[in-house]
């Protein structure tokens, strides 16, 4: 879509989809993101002290089988 048809036809300035469109071209800056993760809200929800006493799989070096 040429950015002067998108800019009319989504109300943007042409500017910032031009922005946008180098963004995509060249990617974005490294960041660290935010995921929270299911057993960490659970954690947090039910006050426990460690995260591995609400995941069903839990992984650490004393576990053998997956």
């Amino acid at each position: 879509m040429l950015p002067k048809a998108a800019s009319k036809l989504f109300d943007l300035r042409a500017y910032h989809l031009i922005c946008a469109c180098f963004i995509v071209r060249y990617g974005t800056p490294p960041h660290s993101g935010f995921g929270a993760g299911l057993e960490r809200v659970a954690m947090l929800f039910l006050a426990l002290n460690n995260i591995r006493k609400c995941s069903l799989f839990p992984r650490d070096p004393q576990r053998l089988d997956p």
